[in-house]
């Protein structure tokens, strides 16, 4: 929500590659944006982005273009080429980016530090990008509500005041937590997931594959009666009065 309130307001225009986690597309639009939304096409199995489409709907007239990758709900992320194509056409349109890259360290495939393609990896100094984290995936701190975005320095002035009439600051035990979380991950392998972990989440996620198809197999359709909703009568009258 802060990257939005930094970027967008009424009239602007944000082209979000869905799905997304509803908030995502939802606060532009609280804001007053026009949110244009280019879904994720399904082949062979997988999810993929149409890069072509992408270029043609991010336009100078677009105003930020939002990416989630790794996804979520889809799993679906950024290959490099594919960020440097996005990176390179925004350039060109004057949009700015911003990337969700809460699941970064939350990925299956096989690249350098165990983790996603970032778009920080490729950016340079005058690049519109605001990059967000969370430590509530990669690290398992989901609740805590505790996060950072990294951002170019002209906006610094700008977010210390949305946040100051926002969250105005993180509680102390939950920013010792996330220093925790973050000197634990140095100590284990530059930053990378721990092993074990991944393993244990994918056995999970294809579990949970299994139970899916299973269920999809022997799916059956069932019809149940309409029930008219009861009417609210307000509260009762208390006895003698």
């Amino acid at each position: 929500m802060l990257a939005m309130q930094a970027l967008v307001g009424p009239d602007d225009e944000v082209v979000a590659v869905v799905p997304v986690w509803p908030n995502l597309t939802a606060q532009p639009a609280i804001l007053g944006a026009r949110v244009t939304r280019l879904p994720l096409r399904a082949e062979q199995g997988a999810w993929k982005l149409d890069l072509d489409a992408l270029c043609k709907a991010v336009t100078p007239a677009t105003r930020v273009l939002l990416v989630s990758s790794p996804n979520n709900p889809t799993g679906w992320t950024f290959t490099r080429a594919e960020q440097e194509a996005v990176l390179a056409h925004c350039r060109t349109t004057g949009s700015w980016i911003v990337a969700d890259e809460v699941n970064e360290r939350v990925f299956f495939g096989d690249v350098e530090h165990a983790a996603a393609p970032s778009f920080l990896d490729i950016a340079e100094p005058g690049d519109g990008l605001l990059v967000v984290h969370s430590f509530s995936k990669s690290f398992l701190m989901t609740g805590w509500r505790l996060g950072w975005i990294v951002y170019p320095p002209p906006l610094e002035s700008g977010f210390a005041k949305l946040i100051e009439f926002n969250t105005s600051c993180a509680p102390v035990f939950v920013q010792r937590a996330g220093l925790a979380a973050m000197r634990g991950a140095e100590a284990s392998g530059l930053g990378a997931t721990p092993a074990a972990l991944l393993r244990y989440l994918a056995a999970a996620a294809d579990c949970a594959a299994r139970r899916h198809r299973g269920r999809a197999e022997g799916w059956s359709l069932r019809l149940l009666p309409r029930r008219r909703p009861r009417r609210f009568a307000g509260p009762r009258q208390a006895a003698g009065h």
